[in-house]
């Protein structure tokens, strides 16, 4: 049968049965038809006798059984929709899909893992009845099953694991079987092609090795299915992605059971520190295969971190409390924490240190001080082991005086008179050659900065030769 339009304007929806075709000049202008539904084999011949191109801005063709793009002549026809929609009045045919991976993200790109699927139809389907589900990459796109069942009377629900060894490239789905709920006539025989997806197993590897660092040194698991049987691995290890890889076995690794699965353990490894490896399986004539994809692991750091610290016994109502240490560690240190509490309180409270390559500072603000005494302890981790300075239970103790305790800046051996000799104390700590202690530093420390400089002698100089009237810095 022929149907033909030339310049009609129409409002309601087509459905057209049979094996029909549709003329048209210029026809299914400007949205003349809002849904064209084409059953049966239909087809669209556009012919254009006037120089005005065809709209369908909101018109929808549902092509079935097969895809009606495959059937456009002129392909100047725009807004074809092919096989969507909820058109219920028809034959029943797949609406709608969805592909998804075992993570749940949608997706029409698989490797080797699980594609699952859903299949939406237009219409209530008898669920009593199978549907069958295949795919392929040429006609009659069936070399694979994927087995299903009904959802509902909507939706049909299906799963298949994708193997290394398929064929790679754009496959189509092959759906047949199925009829309608209400009428066992109309039956669904969509074997179209119209739904498509692509399997790239390139880059999966059939050979996999999986790494896991124990206190002894790393644990190597090797599987593999890409050949029948083979006489065991050998383990290649590198310490740079990609840097040389090196064989670490002596003898090859035998295969443990049926499965050919092989374990090594590497303990030449270094606490801390990140390997790379890959293995070969090797035949019974001593051929190897290909590498497998690289495994990264970082072994187990057993190596704690080292704290030097002076402990620090006094300190001054109004000033900060510094407490400064050194820190080192094999890999590196995640955290350095000074723990603090007035003494006789039961919570500590921390401030984080702040290093400047591998010395650590930490300060306990004067507002926190208090003449009863302070109480600290240090704590540091390198990712992988955790120690302290000092513990909760045995903390660090210092003595807080009050700052009149201090007599005069510049005063540093206490007599009571600024002279030479205090400048010379000063310099003489700076240099090593004698050590200020509590109040005598106290005394020294013009700037109150916690450590003893040249310009502080300086000062205490020009201040008893009288260039200076006082010793501020």
């Amino acid at each position: 049968r022929n149907v033909f339009f030339f310049d009609t304007r129409m409002s309601d929806s087509l459905i057209i049965l049979d094996s029909c075709s549709i003329f048209t000049g210029n026809a299914f202008v400007n949205n003349c038809i809002n849904n064209v539904v084409l059953a049966d084999y239909c087809k669209i011949t556009y012919f254009n006798s006037c120089n005005q191109l065809p709209q369908l801005a909101n018109n929808h063709f549902y092509g079935y059984p097969n895809p009606i793009e495959d059937r456009i002549i002129d392909s100047r026809l725009t807004n074809v929709v092919s096989g969507t929609g909820s058109v219920s009045s028809v034959w029943p045919f797949v609406s709608g899909y969805q592909f998804t991976n075992d993570k749940g993200e949608e997706t029409t790109k698989f490797s080797k893992e699980n594609m699952n699927l859903k299949l939406y139809f237009n219409r209530a389907m008898d669920t009593t009845d199978s549907l069958s589900v295949k795919f392929g990459s040429v006609e009659p796109y069936a070399d694979y099953i994927i087995d299903g069942t009904w959802v509902d009377e909507y939706t049909w629900q299906g799963k298949r694991e994708i193997p290394t060894a398929i064929e790679n490239g754009t496959q189509h789905l092959n759906v047949s079987g199925g009829r309608a709920k209400d009428d066992h006539f109309l039956t669904n025989n969509d074997n179209c092609r119209r739904i498509s997806f692509d399997i790239d197993t390139t880059s999966a590897m059939a050979m996999n090795m999986f790494a896991t660092p124990t206190k002894d040194g790393i644990q190597l698991e090797m599987k593999q299915d890409d050949y029948g049987t083979v006489m065991g691995y050998n383990v290649y290890r590198s310490e740079t992605k990609d840097g040389e890889y090196a064989r670490i076995n002596t003898s090859v690794i035998r295969p443990e059971d049926a499965e050919q699965n092989a374990t090594y353990l590497d303990t030449t490894v270094e606490p801390g520190k990140t390997y790379y490896y890959s293995y070969t399986a090797v035949m019974t004539d001593f051929s190897e295969s290909h590498a497998s994809g690289r495994t990264a692991c970082t072994a187990l750091d057993t190596i704690n971190p080292i704290i030097s610290h002076t402990p620090v016994n006094q300190g001054y109502l109004g000033s900060n409390l510094n407490i400064n240490c050194v820190i080192r560690d094999n890999v590196g240190i995640a955290y350095a924490k000074l723990y603090y509490r007035v003494k006789g309180s039961e919570a500590y409270k921390y401030v984080d240190m702040v290093s400047a390559n591998d010395k650590y500072s930490g300060v306990i603000p004067t507002a926190e001080l208090s003449t009863d005494g302070m109480e600290y302890y240090i704590e540091t981790n390198d990712d992988t082991n955790t120690i302290t300075l000092g513990t909760k239970e045995s903390p660090y103790q210092v003595i807080i005086k009050e700052s009149s305790a201090v007599s005069y800046l510049g005063d540093v051996d206490g007599n009571g008179v600024i002279e030479a000799v205090d400048a010379m104390l000063v310099l003489q700590h700076i240099n090593g050659k004698r050590v200020l202690v509590n109040d005598e530093f106290r005394r020294a420390d013009l700037n109150g900065n916690g450590t003893l400089e040249s310009f502080e002698a300086l000062a205490i100089l020009q201040y008893v030769n009288g260039n200076k009237t006082n010793l501020e810095v």
